[in-house]
C-alpha cells in the first residue's frame, strides 16, 4: 500500500470527494421530493375538481365512485414514493454530518491489490455502482469488528471470502472536518472506546456502531439461532446490541421484514423512550415497543383494577408491617413457580374435558340444536382445538342452524303485521318485523353467549373457591394453598387484581384460545428477561409461535426476591427450540473500574465480571449526622456535580414513598424533578427516582439516598447491586448511624469514607 493513501492529505481529499457525492445526491433527492410534492398537490386538486364537478349528488354515482377510488390509489402510490424519497434524503443528511467512521483495506486471495472499504451508517454509491461508503451491516464490514491486521474473511451470499486485512483506521468526522483519526491493529481501539465511555450522558441512548466489540458483533449478526439468549452483566451493552441486531435484521431481510414485524418488550415506558433514538440514528424506523404490563392489561376485559409490576414492588418494599404481608409474599412465591404453572395447565385440561355448560337451544318453540349435540361437537368434532376455539366453533354452528328459523319467523311476523287490524304501510312492515324478531331473539342470544365463551375471571374464581376441584387439580390441596386461594379471592372481591394474578389470568386466556397469534411478528426482543416468570414465558410462546427471539438479561439484576424468575436454562427448556444458543457478555463498559469493583463486591459471589479499564473516583460512602445534614449533603453534592459538568444525576431511593420524602427535603435547595411513576418520556437533568424505575437506565452520577442498616437487607442484595451499577462516573452512598450490612462486608479500600 502506498504511503499516500495513508496520509492526512489523502484522507481529506477523499472526505471532500465523499461529501461532494452526498451533496449531489441530496440535491437530486430534494428535486425529486419537490416533484413528488407538486404531483401530490396536483393529483389531490384534480380529484376534488373531477368528483365534485356535478354537485354533491354526483358522489353517489357509481362512475364517480370508481373515479374517486382511482384517485385515492394514485395518491397512495405517490405518497409512498414521496415518503421513500424522504427517508433516503434523511439518511444522506445524517451522512453529511459524519459520512463514515472506519476504514479497512482488504486483499482477497489470489488478488494483487487491496480494496479500500469505508464504513458508515448507510451505503453510498454513485450511479455507476461505485461504492464510496459501505453500510456497517454489509458482509464485508464485519471484518472491521472481528479482525486484526492479518488473515481475515467474511461471509457473503457467494460463500466465505478469504484474504488479508492490511490496514485498519478509525475516524471521528463532523461536518467537513476530520477531528481525529488513528490506525488500529487489533480491535475497536481503546482510544475511541474510552473517549466514547468518558462522555457525559445525552438525553437518550446512542448508537455504539463505532465501538462495537467482537463479541457484540457476533450477537448482532447471528443468523443461526431462532432463540438467542444474551446473559450480560450490568453495562455490557445488552440493549444496545439488541437494537443494533434489529437494525441488522432490517438490513439483511429488508424484502421480508419491516419495523412493524418486530416487537420489543421493555421493562418500563421510561426505558422505551430512552432507547427510542437508536434505530432512527441508524437510519431505520422504530419497531413496536411495549411492556409486558401494557400488553397484559390490554388483553384483559374486566372492570377490576389491575396492579402493575411497579405497584407490586412498592408494596413489597414498604408494607412489611401489613397484617397480610407474609401471606402476600407466599402468594407471589407460589404463583410465580413452576408448580403453579403446572396447576394452571391441569386446570385448562380439566376445563377442556369437563366443560358441560350446555343446554338445548330453541326458538319459536322449535329445537334448533340439542344439548347432547352441542356436547358431542365440543368433545368429538372439535376436540383438536383449544377449549375457547371449540366454543367459538359451536357459536358459529348454532348461528348457522338458527338462520332458517329466523327467516321463517321473520316471514310469520310480516304476515301478522299485514293482517293486523291496524293499517301499516307496506314499506314499514319489514323494518317492524326485524325489530320484533330481534326482541324475540334476545334471550336466545344471551343463552348462546353464556354457553359459547369462557368468563376468565369467573373461571379463575371457580378454581380458587371450589376446594374439591382445587384439591383434585393440585393432587391434594395443602393448608398453604387454601390460604393463598382465600387471600386471592379477598383481593378480587375488593375489585383488585394483584400483579401475579394478572399473569395467571392472561395465561388462562391464552391457554383457552383467547389470545391472538401475532403471525406478522417475525422477531421478538425481550429485555430484562430475569424478571420474567415461567408463566410469562408460556404467554410469550402463545403470542408468538412462529417468531424468532432475542432475550436479554442478567440474573444478578433480578430485583424482586419474592418472585420465582427464570434463568437461561429455564428459557431453553420452556421454548424447546432446536436452533438455540446462550451467549455471555461478562465485560462492563458502563461504569469506571472503581465503581465496577465496588458493585461486584456487593454480590459476594464468584460472578465473573470484568470491566473496561477506565479510571475514575472511588465510590463515596457518606455518613450524615441527621436528616437535615442528610438533605444538605445530598443537595450540596448535586450542585458540585452539576458544576463539574454532569448532565444526568439520579437520587435513587428504595421506594416511591422514600423518593417523595427525599424530594420534599431537596426541592427547596436544588433543582430536582420527582419521578414517581412509569413516565412516557426520559428527560435529562437531576431526578429523584425509586429503585425499581431505574432498570435499564444509566446516569452520569448515582446518589443512593439512604443505605442505612434498615434499608437493604440480604434478600435485596441484587437490588442494591443494580442501583450501584446505574452510575457511569460517580457513585455516592449516604447513610446515618450504620450502613447496610451489604456494605460492611466490602473491603474499605474499594470506597472513600466521608462524614458530613
Amino acid at each position: 500500500m502506498s504511503t499516500e493513501t495513508k496520509s492526512l492529505d489523502f484522507e481529506n481529499q477523499w472526505l471532500n470527494t465523499v461529501l461532494g457525492e452526498i451533496r449531489l445526491q441530496l440535491k437530486e433527492k430534494n428535486d425529486i421530493l419537490d416533484e413528488h410534492k407538486s404531483d401530490l398537490v396536483k393529483t389531490n386538486r384534480a380529484m376534488w375538481e373531477d368528483i365534485s364537478s356535478s354537485g354533491p349528488e354526483s358522489l353517489m354515482d357509481l362512475e364517480r365512485m370508481v373515479q374517486a377510488k382511482f384517485y385515492i390509489d394514485e395518491l397512495k402510490m405517490k405518497g409512498w414514493k414521496y415518503e421513500f424519497a424522504g427517508k433516503l434524503r434523511d439518511k444522506l443528511e445524517k451522512m453529511l454530518l459524519s459520512p463514515y467512521f472506519g476504514r479497512i483495506d482488504f486483499c482477497e486471495e489470489d488478488e494483487l491489490t487491496e480494496e479500500r472499504v469505508y464504513l458508515g451508517i448507510a451505503t453510498l454509491a454513485d450511479s455507476n455502482g461505485d461504492f464510496y461508503v459501505y453500510d456497517w451491516r454489509a458482509p464485508v464490514s464485519s471484518m472491521f469488528y472481528d479482525y486484526e491486521i492479518g488473515p481475515a474473511q467474511y461471509l457473503c451470499p457467494a460463500g466465505s471470502i478469504k484474504g488479508e486485512l492490511r490496514f485498519k483506521r478509525q475516524y471521528r468526522i463532523y461536518k467537513d472536518e476530520i477531528e481525529f483519526m488513528f490506525d488500529s491493529s487489533l480491535k475497536i481501539d481503546d482510544v475511541i472506546l474510552q473517549e466514547a465511555l468518558s462522555k457525559n450522558l445525552d438525553t437518550k441512548m446512542k448508537t455504539i456502531v463505532t465501538t462495537i466489540q467482537r463479541e457484540q458483533n457476533a450477537i448482532i449478526r447471528d443468523e443461526a439461532h431462532r432463540l438467542l439468549i444474551v446473559q450480560g452483566t450490568a453495562g455490557s451493552g445488552k440493549t444496545s446490541v439488541a437494537l443494533h441486531r434489529i437494525a441488522y435484521i432490517l438490513y439483511k431481510y429488508r424484502e421480508s421484514t419491516k419495523p412493524e414485524n418486530i416487537v420489543i418488550f421493555s421493562p418500563n415506558r421510561i426505558f422505551n423512550d430512552y432507547i427510542s433514538d437508536v434505530l432512527p440514528e441508524l437510519g431505520e424506523e422504530n419497531m413496536k415497543q411495549t411492556t409486558f404490563m401494557e400488553y397484559a392489561i390490554g388483553s384483559l376485559d374486566t372492570d377490576l383494577k389491575p396492579e402493575g409490576l411497579l405497584q407490586q414492588m412498592e408494596y413489597l418494599l414498604t408494607s412489611s408491617g401489613d397484617e397480610e404481608y407474609a401471606l402476600r409474599l407466599q402468594s407471589i412465591k407460589y404463583k410465580t413457580s413452576n408448580e403453579y404453572l403446572e396447576l394452571m395447565k391441569s386446570y385448562v385440561g380439566y376445563m377442556e374435558k369437563k366443560w358441560d355448560h350446555f343446554e338445548d337451544i330453541s326458538f319459536n318453540k322449535k329445537l334448533v340444536i340439542s344439548r347432547q349435540e352441542l356436547k358431542s361437537l365440543y368433545s368429538n368434532d372439535y376436540s383438536r382445538l383449544k377449549a375457547g376455539d371449540r366454543l367459538g366453533k359451536l357459536r358459529q354452528r348454532i348461528y348457522y342452524l338458527l338462520r332458517p328459523f329466523e327467516e321463517e319467523r321473520q316471514a310469520q311476523i310480516e304476515e301478522e303485521l299485514r293482517n293486523s287490524p291496524e293499517y301499516i304501510e307496506e314499506y314499514h312492515i319489514e323494518g317492524l318485523a326485524r325489530k320484533r324478531l330481534a326482541e324475540e331473539l334476545l334471550p336466545v342470544h344471551q343463552i348462546i353467549d353464556r354457553l359459547s365463551s369462557f368468563d376468565i375471571i369467573s373461571c379463575y374464581r371457580k378454581l380458587l373457591t371450589d376446594r374439591r376441584l382445587l384439591s383434585l387439580i393440585s393432587n391434594g390441596s395443602s393448608f398453604e394453598l387454601n390460604a393463598v386461594a382465600d387471600f386471592t379471592i379477598k383481593q378480587l372481591s375488593r375489585g383488585y387484581i394483584p400483579y401475579e394474578d394478572i399473569i395467571s389470568l392472561v395465561y388462562l386466556r391464552g391457554a383457552l384460545g383467547y389470545l391472538p397469534n401475532h403471525d406478522s411478528i417475525r422477531h421478538v426482543v425481550i429485555d430484562e428477561m430475569q424478571d420474567y416468570t415461567p408463566m410469562q414465558l408460556q404467554i410469550v410462546k402463545q403470542l408468538f409461535p412462529y417468531s424468532s427471539f432475542t432475550m436479554l438479561g442478567d440474573i444478578n439484576q433480578a430485583i424482586n426476591p419474592q418472585m420465582n424468575t427464570v434463568k437461561p436454562a429455564d428459557i431453553m427448556t420452556a421454548f424447546k427450540i432446536e436452533s438455540s444458543a446462550t451467549v455471555v457478555l461478562d465485560k462492563s463498559y458502563r461504569s469506571t473500574k472503581e465503581i465496577s469493583e465496588f458493585a461486584r463486591a456487593i454480590l459476594n459471589d464468584e460472578s465473573k465480571i470484568y470491566n473496561v479499564n477506565r479510571k475514575g473516583s472511588k465510590p463515596r460512602l457518606i455518613k450524615v449526622k441527621d436528616s437535615k445534614a442528610h438533605s444538605r449533603a445530598v443537595s450540596s453534592d448535586i450542585k458540585t456535580l452539576k458544576e463539574e459538568g454532569y448532565n444526568s444525576i439520579a437520587v435513587i431511593c428504595r421506594s416511591a414513598k422514600e423518593a417523595q420524602e427525599a424530594y420534599s427535603n431537596l426541592k427547596d435547595q436544588v433543582d430536582v424533578r420527582f419521578v414517581a411513576d412509569d413516565e412516557k418520556e426520559f428527560k435529562l437533568g437531576t431526578v429523584v427516582i425509586p429503585s425499581y424505575l431505574t432498570k435499564g437506565l444509566e446516569f452520569d452520577a448515582a446518589l443512593i439516598y439512604d443505605a442505612g442498616n434498615k434499608a437493604y437487607n440480604d434478600t435485596e442484595r441484587r437490588l442494591f447491586y443494580t442501583l450501584c451499577t446505574r452510575a457511569l462516573h460517580q457513585l455516592y452512598i449516604y447513610y446515618s448511624n450504620n450502613p447496610t450490612d451489604l456494605i460492611k462486608s466490602i473491603n474499605p479500600a474499594l470506597y472513600e469514607a466521608v462524614e458530613r
